[in-house]
């Protein structure tokens, strides 16, 4: 599920009203908790794949040989 999609879900179940349960045990609160949760990982996930781009371009320049 991509970005996009994950907001059209946020946005729906925000728009259903207050205690709703139409998934059994899955309340509005849980079901909002679980997208914010799934948007947390998302951002994480691209923050820590910016990190390893970055480390590996550091890991690149020390193991080029220096300029005579």
């Amino acid at each position: 599920m991509g970005d996009h999609e994950l907001e059209q879900l946020r946005r729906s179940i925000a728009m259903l009203p207050p205690g709703h349960s139409s998934a059994g045990p899955l309340t509005k609160d849980a079901a909002t908790a679980v997208v914010q949760e799934a948007i947390r990982a998302r951002r994480e996930e691209a923050r820590y794949r910016k990190v390893v781009v970055q480390l590996r371009a550091a890991l690149n320049t020390l193991s080029e040989p220096a300029p005579s």
